[in-house]
């Protein structure tokens, strides 16, 4: 039985990093959502076309009563009422500034596969350019303003796959970001492993503008870097 008197339920049952489909939402949380303490609410807010339909699928695996909202009219948002859910949360360390959230690791592999896809679906991407309506080179990029997170990301994938990997700062009007960015080997692989199960559990845009490189290079060569010390990935 869920504890607080919210007009919205979930299923505190559902609460489970042993689940792929809790670490996806993990994944996503990680990025592009929030916790509102003040109401004992979650919330994730996201912009992209597939939103509402992503949504949907993690409000039938929650169970969860309440509909989704508008934001500024552009804008899809979830706000989840549960204590349970901020508890977990908390111990996860997600109930932080967005430059303190840790980079986590899951096991099976099927939930680490899932937490890395809602990682991306909230701050990766994979930029093309389109010239006469045809797409041309492309870079598999994550970015976000975490150091320490880029950081053990960056090499939990070193471990992980064959290929080379940057990590690089990325100056924008909002401030300094840092932004991992493969080889087109490892892009194509890293990017094919975290696509391979619940496939429903993505966003088209994202995945649609991935399928469009296949057969092309993924990214160009970087540059300039900037240099990471090799470590072990936390465990």
């Amino acid at each position: 039985m869920q504890t607080g008197d919210f007009k919205y339920k979930i299923n505190p049952n559902k609460i489970n990093i042993q689940n792929p489909i809790y670490c996806y939402l993990i994944g996503l949380i990680s990025t592009d959502g929030y916790i509102d303490n003040k109401n004992s609410r979650v919330c994730l807010r996201m912009r992209n076309e597939d939103s509402e339909r992503v949504f949907n699928l993690l409000k039938t695996y929650l169970e969860f009563t309440g509909p989704i909202f508008t934001y500024k009219k552009v804008d899809k948002e979830l706000r989840i009422s549960s204590l349970e859910l901020i508890k977990n949360l908390t111990e996860l360390g997600l109930n932080t500034n967005k430059n303190k959230i840790p980079f986590l690791n899951f096991e099976p592999l099927t939930c680490m596969k899932m937490y890395i896809k809602g990682l991306h679906d909230g701050d990766g991407n994979v930029k093309r350019a389109n010239k006469k309506g045809k797409w041309s080179g492309g870079e598999f990029r994550f970015t976000n303003n975490n150091l320490e997170f880029q950081t053990n990301f960056f090499n939990w994938i070193k471990k992980s796959f064959k290929g080379n990997i940057n990590l690089r700062t990325v100056l924008r009007k909002s401030g300094e970001f840092y932004e991992i960015s493969t080889s087109t080997h490892l892009g194509k692989e890293f990017v094919k492993w975290f696509y391979s199960n619940y496939t429903e559990y993505k966003l088209n845009c994202k995945y649609k503008k991935y399928m469009s490189i296949i057969d092309n290079d993924i990214v160009r060569t970087i540059e300039k870097s900037i240099e990471v010390k090799d470590k072990e990935p936390l465990r």
